[in-house]
Order: C-alpha cells, then sequence, then structure tokens
C-alpha cells in the first residue's frame, strides 16, 4: 500500500445521497491523514451550502497542527451545519473548541447517526 493510500485509509469522506458530506475518522489518524482528508473535502465542498455528519466514535486527539488543518478545512468550507456523532467527552471539548476558532456556530453532538442526520434535515 502507498503511503498516501494509506493515510486516505484513516479516514472517509464522501458525499452522501441526500447530499450530505460525512466525515469518518478513524482511530490512526495522522497530521498527514489530516492534510489528505483536507483536500479531498475541500475537493467536495459546495461554499456555504454543505452539511457535514462527521462521526468521531473511533476518532483520536488531534495534535495541535491537525486542529490547525482542520479549523482552516471548516473556515474555507465554512458549511451550514454540522453534525457530530461521538461519546467521548474529551473529544466533543476539543470539535467545539476548533468550531469556535473555525467560526462555525451551527454545530451539535450527537449519540446516534440517526439523530444527527434528523437535526440536518431540519
Amino acid at each position: 500500500m502507498t503511503a498516501q493510500k494509506k493515510e486516505q485509509s484513516q479516514f472517509s469522506a464522501t458525499v452522501r445521497k441526500d447530499g450530505i458530506i460525512s466525515i469518518v475518522e478513524k482511530p490512526t489518524a495522522t497530521e498527514n491523514s489530516y492534510k489528505q482528508m483536507r483536500k479531498k473535502v475541500l475537493g467536495l465542498c459546495q461554499k456555504d451550502k454543505d452539511f457535514f455528519l462527521i462521526d468521531l466514535r473511533k476518532g483520536i486527539m488531534p495534535s495541535v497542527k491537525s486542529r490547525k488543518i482542520i479549523s482552516e478545512m471548516l473556515r474555507t468550507c465554512n458549511p451550514v451545519k454540522i453534525a457530530f456523532v461521538q461519546n467521548i467527552l474529551m473529544l466533543r471539548i476539543m470539535a467545539k473548541f476548533i468550531m469556535l476558532s473555525a467560526g462555525i456556530r451551527k454545530f451539535k453532538f450527537f449519540g446516534s447517526e440517526k439523530e444527527a442526520l434528523q437535526w440536518l434535515k431540519k
């Protein structure tokens, strides 16, 4: 497996049939995989029009550089709403910090994907 393919396997970013950008982070994410994720997500997003579903249930605490990468990506895309699916308090705190530093105000945390999708589609 090439280094780029290995980095891409540490996350997935796709556009669902309903138009929502779905991002799933794996527990092995690295700074390089966050760079790959940023590149892919920026290719998918339509500035100021997107809804994100971010699954952090298997995520890790990102490094300072990784947080900057994520924040920059979100500032560029400027999604309408972001729904997080996660159940770890420290990741929730970190995600909230990243959202606020990126200037994102419409975000919410959920315990299940179903609840998150309901909120995104309101």
